[in-house]
C-alpha cells in the first residue's frame, strides 16, 4: 500500500512538473536557447547519452536554434554564469562554460572542471573579443549518469571602450537587436 501510494505520487509529481524531469541540470543565467528537436518550449538543456562527450559535440550547440542576444556584456569584464541541478549526479568531470564569437570559430573555453555544485562560477571574458552575436555554452559532464548536458546562451559582449555605458563591469549591458548566431 505505501509503495503504491509513494509511484503515485511520484508520477503526479512527473506529470505535474515536466521540465522538472528532462534535464537534470540548467542553465539558469544568461538565458539559454529553448528551441530544438530536442528540447520543448519548457525545457531548458539537452541531454546526450554518450560520455565523454565527442569534439564534434563540445564545438556545438547540437540542434538547438540561435535567438536574438538575450544579454550583453562588455569585453574583459567578470560574468557569473548559474544553474539548478534538477536530480543530482555524482559531479566528475563538471561544468565547463566555453564562449564561441561567431559561428565560423570554435568555442573558447573560459572555465573547465567546475564543481556542480557550486551552482554558479564567475568567469572573466577576454579583454580583446567582442561580437553582437556570441555564443555562450554551458556543459556538464557527469560521468556517473553516463551523458551530459548543455545549454547555449545567444549573448552580446561589447568591446570594452565602447561598452562604457557607465555601468560597473560586472553588470549585464542591455542588447540590441542583433542577428542571431549560428552553431
Amino acid at each position: 500500500m505505501i509503495k503504491r501510494i509513494f509511484w503515485g505520487a511520484a508520477a503526479a509529481a512527473v506529470a505535474l512538473f515536466p521540465s522538472l524531469t528532462s534535464g537534470h541540470a540548467i542553465l539558469l543565467f544568461p538565458t539559454s536557447r529553448q528551441t530544438g528537436t530536442q528540447m520543448s518550449f519548457t525545457d531548458v538543456g539537452i541531454k546526450i547519452a554518450t560520455f565523454p562527450p565527442t569534439a564534434a559535440q563540445l564545438n556545438s550547440c547540437l540542434d538547438s536554434t540561435p535567438v536574438a542576444p538575450q544579454e550583453a556584456f562588455v569585453a574583459g569584464s567578470d560574468v557569473t554564469v548559474k544553474w539548478s541541478i534538477t536530480i543530482p549526479h555524482q559531479n566528475p568531470p563538471g561544468v565547463r562554460v566555453a564562449v564561441q564569437y561567431d559561428p565560423q570559430s570554435d568555442f573558447i573555453v573560459l572555465q573547465d572542471n567546475i564543481d556542480v555544485n557550486a551552482l554558479s562560477a564567475t568567469l572573466s571574458l577576454p579583454a580583446d573579443k567582442s561580437s553582437d552575436t556570441a555564443v555562450l555554452q554551458w556543459l556538464w559532464a557527469s560521468q556517473e549518469d553516463g551523458g551530459f548536458y548543455m545549454a547555449c546562451s545567444d549573448v552580446m559582449i561589447k568591446p570594452a571602450a565602447a561598452g562604457n555605458t557607465g555601468l560597473s563591469p560586472q553588470e549585464p549591458v542591455s542588447p540590441s537587436a542583433a542577428t542571431p548566431a549560428g552553431c
